[in-house]
């Protein structure tokens, strides 16, 4: 029954987005918020919390009439405030969310006890006069010297455990008093809150709140967080120490489960782990060079001195001795396992409902964002933050994966790929806001061409692998493409390849030492945190998800001969110089890729592949180049009218169009499209026109018959595959079907026209010849 708070720390980064997330929450009516302030006067105060709240782009004006701020010195005793005002307080409050703290993490222990330690009296006072009120007081994770050096050197896998204490000894060695003082405050103020409850009964949490800089509700960047400072140090003087694993929280994720863990009314625990950590960004280049922020990597004591040569105008000015402290742990010689153990399992017991981890992609991405559009209040040049989409930004990281791995560059990337990656570079025209993500969508299939390489050259036994008439599903998009490819997968009588295993590839380290488990648990997480907006972009349109068979886009994608980058951003120049590409040099790198996930399947123990089943659309416009390389390959066609396809296709491109464009021009769109799919069409049955010698590896399909008798069409294609059916294969797909029949009723259908692109019958017409339309 908590209806009235006093929080504490409302003009702090954290304290004005947790009112925000209290007063937001329907299911939970808060109906006053006491804040003490420092102020002069009370309106002054309230014009505080306003200001901070706006800044941060979270305020709301309906917040005016539940928020009371008063003048208050916590220094004091009663807040600094009349008598009457305390006692007012003492009936009133229910509960107590003191997130109040100076983090000035360099500042001697002497002065942070008076800051931190010395406010905790009148707290205390509140919660215990009349009536014992609930106490939510926030902590750190920083108290733990192995948090503190992010898990590195000696202290690589020591874990923090739920409800463990730090280790004084360590305190002592790493925390010295005159530069770390703020972690001994927090210690301290958590020994004497666990002191009220154990002598007081007094009912209490404490959130261990981790290191964040950001909240993704509105990419809101903390300019004096000393992480941000030492980036923008990076920026400014083009030079970067050798960078940790990119980790990193959202504000709002940790506001979130302190208010659905302090609501709960059956909480089991005291102190929480406060941590939804993103997963790890997994790359083997520096994190800044694959989101295009190109650094060059220099010692920890060359950038230091560049950085003090500009004396104030550092952004590091003023931090340097906490960075000294820290420097052996964060920016010199460290060694770490990659992994950062923080056990939550006390907030996740807790907390309902528990909010998904934030994505480490876009924090980098919706921060920087936030800083470029309020310049005017953003204290560094903005400048820095521009990324230029040009080769020497997007090869700079693979460059020196190659030598790391001593690849020749000009193998792993040859120069076919290079054009069509140049070609992609040149016709993106999308704002720079979003240049982060698509400088990693590069960067990323870079260095899986790279990983590939390496791994082919630590198991040379791949190119064994023998791959034998495999099954490509071709066919328009919409034409019922997706359902068939997985009721094949269903079946078990063949392999159908995943998006983990078309993008993100391992490295051959991580593959020695953990093909599956461990790390390759990591991976996944990894590769679903990366895709998890294309995911539900995609909802409804055309589903995916980790472990879901696939189109077999890698060899196109990571050659940069694709057409995804049409569909991502608008690139008609670009998909006009591929229609004139062969693709042949694209097509051998498809076999060497399948090759490597059927050795692969095997090393993770999988069942092993006897026949391939792929399925890709595009893979009509270059039949000639496919079947030269898998001369015994079976081809399944299916067919749908054309003006039942074009209008869903058209949805799917503006959907992944608006996640790189503010304005999309449907009509546009429309009209591209169907010039691509006019092409695609004349492709496949001019092949067929010129060459009936390959018309009995071919099987045609309706989509009325795919829907309507959908058992009976995967028996044909595996009879067509040359391939025996038991009721093994059978049973896998008629549950298949039925499982897809009962998902279907809960699923909300897409709903589009032709006429929303431009598009009608006489367009059709005019683009498509009638043979090619049905």
């Amino acid at each position: 029954n908590i209806r009235t708070v006093l929080l504490t720390g409302a003009t702090g980064f954290f304290g004005r987005h947790f009112i925000s997330d209290l007063l937001s929450n329907p299911g939970h009516l808060v109906e006053k918020v006491y804040c003490p302030v420092r102020a002069a006067d009370d309106k002054t105060a309230m014009s505080r919390i306003i200001n901070a709240m706006e800044e941060a782009g979270i305020w709301k004006e309906v917040f005016r009439s539940k928020i009371i701020a008063f003048h208050a010195n916590m220094d004091y005793d009663n807040f600094g405030t009349s008598a009457q005002l305390f006692m007012k307080l003492v009936q009133e409050v229910d509960a107590v969310y003191h997130f109040a703290a100076s983090i000035a993490l360099s500042s001697p222990y002497y002065i942070m006890r008076e800051r931190n330690c010395d406010t905790m009296k009148c707290v205390l006072k509140l919660c215990l006069t009349t009536r014992k009120k609930h106490l939510f007081y926030a902590s750190t994770l920083g108290i733990f010297p192995q948090y503190m050096v992010q898990f590195t050197n000696e202290m690589a896998g020591v874990p923090v455990t739920d409800g463990s204490m730090p280790k004084i000894s360590e305190m002592k060695r790493l925390f010295p008093l005159e530069v770390c003082g703020y972690q001994w405050s927090k210690l301290i103020n958590e020994l004497v809150v666990s002191h009220a409850r154990d002598t007081f009964q007094l009912p209490i949490a404490i959130f261990r709140l981790p290191g964040m800089f950001t909240s993704l509700q509105t990419g809101f960047l903390v300019a004096t967080d000393p992480i941000v400072r030492f980036f923008q140090g990076f920026l400014q003087t083009g030079m970067s120490t050798r960078l940790m694993p990119l980790v990193t929280e959202d504000a709002g994720i940790c506001c979130q489960l302190i208010k659905n863990i302090s609501q709960n009314s059956q909480r089991k625990h005291t102190i929480y782990n406060t941590s939804r950590q993103t997963v790890r960004v997994m790359t083997e280049m520096s994190w800044m060079k694959a989101f295009g922020f190109n650094t060059k990597e220099v010692s920890y004591k060359e950038f230091r001195s560049a950085s003090k040569a500009r004396k104030e105008d550092s952004p590091l000015a003023g931090y340097w001795p906490l960075y000294d402290q820290f420097a052996p742990y964060w920016f010199e010689n460290w060694k770490s396992n990659g992994q950062f153990p923080v056990e939550t399992r006390a907030v996740e017991d807790d907390c309902h409902p528990l909010p998904p981890k934030p994505s480490a992609l876009d924090i980098v991405r919706d921060s920087r964002e936030w800083a470029m559009k309020n310049g005017d209040i953003w204290p560094f040049d903005l400048e820095h933050f521009t990324i230029r989409l040009n080769m020497e930004t997007v090869l700079s990281g693979p460059r020196e994966l190659c030598e790391k791995y001593n690849l020749d560059f000009n193998v792993c990337i040859p120069e076919f790929a290079l054009e069509g990656l140049s070609r992609i570079m040149d016709g993106v025209d999308a704002p720079n806001r979003v240049m982060p993500k698509i400088v990693f969508d590069l960067t990323s299939k870079l260095e899986s061409r790279i990983h590939l390489h390496h791994i082919y050259q630590m198991y040379p036994e791949i190119e064994a692998e023998v791959i034998n008439a495999p099954i490509f599903i071709l066919g328009l998009n919409r034409t019922g493409t997706t359902f068939l490819h997985r009721m094949l997968d269903a079946s078990g009588a063949v392999s159908c390849p995943r998006i983990e295993e078309n993008f993100i590839l391992p490295t051959a380290e991580n593959l020695s030492k953990s093909p599956s488990g461990g790390l390759e648990d990591e991976r996944l997480k990894y590769v679903d945190s990366v895709f998890d907006e294309v995911f539900s972009k995609l909802q409804g349109i055309h589903d995916m998800g980790i472990g879901i068979a696939e189109e077999d886009l890698s060899a196109h994608s990571l050659a940069f001969h694709s057409i995804e980058y049409d569909v991502y951003y608008g690139l008609t120049q670009y998909r006009e110089w591929l229609d004139t590409q062969s693709l042949q040099e694209v097509y051998a790198e498809h076999r060497r890729w399948l090759k490597f996930v059927s050795w692969w399947r095997k090393c993770k123990g999988d069942p092993p592949v006897q026949q391939w089943c792929l399925k890709l659309p595009w893979h009509a416009r270059s039949l000639g180049a496919l079947l030269k390389e898998y001369p015994d390959a079976r081809i399944v066609h299916t067919h749908r009218a054309f003006q039942d396809v074009i209008a869903s296709w058209c949805s799917l491109v503006e959907a992944q169009h608006r996640r790189f464009f503010d304005d999309v021009d449907r009509e546009a769109i429309g009209r591209q499209q169907l010039e691509s799919f006019a092409l695609t069409l004349k492709r496949a049955n001019s092949f067929r026109d010129k060459h009936p010698e390959v018309e009995q590896q071919w099987l045609d399909l309706d989509f009325e018959d795919i829907v309507e008798s959908p058992v009976q069409t995967a028996e044909k294609v595996l009879k067509h595959a040359g391939l025996r059916l038991d009721s093994t294969v059978t049973v896998g797909i008629s549950n298949f079907v039925a499982g897809m029949a009962a998902e279907r009723k809960n699923k909300p259908r897409h709903r589009y026209e032709m006429s929303d692109y431009g598009i009608s019958l006489e367009s059709i017409a005019d683009a498509i010849p009638e043979r090619d339309i049905a």
